[in-house]
């Protein structure tokens, strides 16, 4: 008994669990509401996925993500097991964990997302949440955006905080297994579960985000894929230059 509560001490007090502390209160849950009338009926569904807060102002607190947990429209069933139907996005909400707690559900603005273009990997968005709207809740520590030309190297050690299935913030850690198949991303393993998409994929001291993931594999034990720094840069510099250095 002494040994494990030793080891935990030593965990805790230890840098690598600071960084993942940090990474993972850097996390953001979405919940993606949207409504559909059916047969004079009204139905609500709700669905959602990862993000995370990488940059504020005075004002706001501004997040990535997966652009494809944000669809305008969606398929659900209303019965299990029935037929589809497509329902219309009213709301984007997400909750923030600090300390062990999570914040009010609030309201997220949408600033700009990209699914679909010339490159199959345009697949983010940019998000802003005000701050008022958290009234006294503790305000996460954004961490920023690795440098555009940030070189993303094979066997690198790489960890991840995301909500799989809607539930609180996990992480895992992990390495690249291919890059570069595209400037503008690579793999890495271990493959990540549903609801992890949008997650930052943050480099191993947990001090920047080199990615968001985008897709998990389609095979067993294949890899994730998560968008490079080129990538994230390119986007942003396209559709709205929300990342300033101080």
């Amino acid at each position: 008994m002494k040994i494990i509560i030793t080891l935990i001490v030593l965990l805790v007090a230890s840098p690598a669990f600071a960084s993942i502390k940090e990474a993972m209160q850097a996390t953001v849950r979405f919940s993606v509401y949207y409504k559909a009338e059916i047969e004079g009926k009204k139905f609500q569904k709700r669905s959602g996925g990862s993000g995370v807060v990488y940059r504020e102002d005075d004002d706001s607190l501004f997040l990535l993500t997966a652009a494809h947990i944000l669809k305008e429209k969606k398929e659900f069933s209303i019965v299990e097991d029935g037929p589809k139907h497509e329902f219309a996005r009213t709301r984007i909400m997400v909750h923030l964990f600090t300390n062990g707690f999570s914040s009010p559900l609030v309201d997220a603005k949408l600033h700009w997302s990209q699914l679909n273009g010339s490159s199959v990997y345009n697949d983010m968005a940019m998000l802003s949440v005000e701050k008022k709207s958290l009234g006294r809740y503790p305000l996460p520590k954004p961490i920023p955006l690795a440098d555009k030309d940030r070189t993303i190297k094979l066997n690198e050690r790489i960890m991840s905080c995301g909500c799989p299935n809607m539930s609180w913030p996990t992480a895992w850690l992990g390495h690249v297994s291919e890059t570069p198949f595209s400037v503008d991303c690579f793999k890495f393993q271990p493959p990540p579960i549903g609801g992890r998409s949008g997650s930052a994929i943050f480099d191993n001291d947990g001090n920047y985000v080199v990615g968001i993931l985008i897709w998990k594999a389609r095979v067993d034990g294949g890899s994730g894929t998560a968008i490079s720094p080129y990538g994230i840069h390119r986007q942003i510099e396209e559709f709205g230059n929300v990342q300033r250095r101080k």
